[in-house]
């Protein structure tokens, strides 16, 4: 149990804990991918509470390719903005995103 709150390092990645949360999908983008306030309360209760790894959920990559709804996009420029806010909040929490 104790090696759960021991550091790691993954190549350049230096964490504080090994907790992660691997992709999953949450169903609460917009309906074309965008992040909703939702979608980042997810992000924050989770760096919040000391989870060091987030992988984001499950994101599409073109605008057809949408196998599930309400899910994450990141097929556009306009997307860039969403992302780097969520990078910025998780970071601020100690999280690496």
């Amino acid at each position: 149990m104790d090696l759960a709150f021991t550091s790691c390092k993954i190549k350049f990645l230096y964490c504080k804990n090994r907790f992660m949360r691997s992709a999953t999908w949450e169903a609460k983008a917009t309906e074309d991918g965008n992040m909703t306030s939702a979608l980042y309360e997810v992000y924050e209760n989770l760096a919040k509470n000391e989870v060091r790894f987030i992988c984001t959920g499950m994101t599409r990559t073109t605008e057809e390719e949408c196998a599930n709804e309400k899910m994450l996009g990141i097929y556009a420029d306009s997307f860039i903005e969403e992302y780097k806010h969520l990078t910025q909040m998780v970071h601020g929490y100690g999280a690496k995103s």
